[in-house]
């Protein structure tokens, strides 16, 4: 998470015009504009407004949100990605054009390791058609199931077959931690099989 911006965690600036810039820019922004260095050149971000008593008011504010750009940014295509879902996730093709995947700043501590981990099974992916399928098969029939086990009932205090109570936001060298959020989370589809489990991460 890179600024959440509110009363309690942004007492300075809770509302109003920010500037979204990235690292080490010298662009300059308006007076009237808070300054959120981001930590890449690629951000998401997530616009909520709370209802409360005035949903008249609320969906106005919605329709006063607006995005600009302060000059003229060359986006560069994002890599293609086959379709997945949460039930079945993705395979070997996933280290296919990996330097073109890992050129967003990852702002884990051992990010530079655990990136030069993944372009050696890359390169052995890429070294035979035996070694992309041994892969594949070690990723669908083992780590895939063995994560999403984790994921569901694991990553995170679980009794009744509910999971809550897990931290979230900068996730340090816990890849698993980041990567159920990633799966379960807001921004995740939240489909399960099966009836009896009712798994879900309570974020926040």
């Amino acid at each position: 998470m890179i600024v959440n911006i509110n009363e309690r965690t942004f007492p300075s600036k809770p509302y109003g015009t920010f500037a979204l810039v990235a690292p080490d820019s010298a662009t300059k922004t308006p007076d009237d504009a808070g300054r959120v260095v981001l930590h890449s050149n690629k951000a998401k971000m997530l616009g909520r407004v709370e209802l409360k008593d005035d949903s008249d008011g609320a969906v106005k504010l919605q329709k006063a949100f607006r995005l600009s750009s302060l000059g003229r940014p060359v986006i560069k295509s994002p890599p293609e990605i086959p379709m997945f879902d949460n039930q079945d996730l993705m395979g070997v093709e996933i280290f296919d054009d990996l330097d073109i995947r890992l050129a967003t700043l990852d702002v884990a501590p051992n990010a530079a390791e655990m990136q030069q981990k993944a372009r050696s099974v890359s390169a052995y992916i890429a070294s035979s058609t035996d070694a992309r399928t041994k892969v594949d098969t070690l990723l669908r029939e083992k780590l895939v199931k063995e994560f999403q086990v984790f994921a569901t009932t694991k990553a995170a205090p679980y009794r009744n077959h509910w999971l809550g109570g897990g931290r979230a936001g900068n996730y340090g060298t816990d890849y698993p931690l980041r990567t159920m959020v990633n799966y379960m989370g807001h921004l995740g589809e939240h489909r399960r099989r099966g009836c009896l489990l009712r798994s879900r991460a309570r974020l926040g």
